[in-house]
């Protein structure tokens, strides 16, 4: 009989081959040479487990993510530009495999027709509209709602361009009017027309009021008709 004694290296190492041997049976490694043939048999791909990467062409490579997709286990598929040197049957089953996942699978590819096929929303990063945006469609209706969205963003631009220039020309002219208002009541006063009061008035019904509490005062009267219509337009366009 042979007695084993327990040292804390020894339980040390004896714990860290169990971790791994748990991790290497959660990935599937121990099924790994059947899921292998399995894989390739679906996919109609030859070849050896040890061939090296380096000898590999482009359309081998893409098939080798294929089959590499097919052994992992995943709660999430992220796939950057799949159809990147597939033939037609890869692409295929690609699309096959795709549209039967339950799991979601994120795919970032340049070729339209095949998200036109695999897609059923689409997440946007918008530089044009300079936001994100969700849409629970597929690619075709995702193209005409976004067309729709940016048509409609782009009237309600010029609509408020034209508004906002019509406002500033509305200000413009308030204020030149505002400033002959107090220009003409400030030379009835020196003219001896008009008294102080009389010129107040005056000025208060050129500027609105703005004027009041500086009616009794001989300078800066040019400041307020210019405090008056800048205080029309920026008011106006707080957002």
């Amino acid at each position: 009989m042979v007695n084993c004694i327990a040292t804390p290296e020894r339980s040390g190492t004896v714990q860290e081959y169990d971790q791994a041997l748990h991790a290497w049976l959660a990935v599937g490694a121990a099924d790994l040479p059947e899921d292998w043939a399995k894989a390739a048999r679906r996919i109609d791909f030859e070849l050896h487990a040890e061939t090296l990467l380096s000898h590999l062409s482009g359309g081998q490579r893409a098939r080798l993510g294929l089959m590499a997709v097919l052994l992992s286990r995943f709660d999430l598929l992220l796939l950057d530009e799949p159809t990147n040197d597939l033939d037609t049957k890869g692409l295929k089953w690609l699309r096959t495999f795709i549209r039967s996942q339950k799991s979601p699978t994120i795919v970032i590819s340049h070729d339209r027709a095949f998200l036109a096929d695999v897609t059923t929303a689409i997440v946007e990063f918008d530089p044009v509209l300079e936001q994100v945006s969700y849409f629970g469609t597929g690619y075709d209706q995702w193209q005409r709602d976004r067309e729709r969205l940016r048509t409609g963003a782009q009237q309600a631009h010029d609509l408020g361009a034209e508004q906002r220039e019509r406002i500033l020309g509305q200000a413009d002219a308030a204020g030149r009017s505002a400033q002959r208002g107090v220009k003409h009541a400030d030379r009835a006063y020196r003219g001896g027309r008009v008294d102080k009061l009389q010129r107040g008035a005056m000025r208060d019904g050129a500027t609105g009021g703005i004027s009041r509490g500086t009616a009794a005062q001989g300078g800066g009267s040019s400041r307020s008709p210019n405090r008056a219509a800048q205080t029309v337009g920026p008011a106006v366009f707080l957002r």
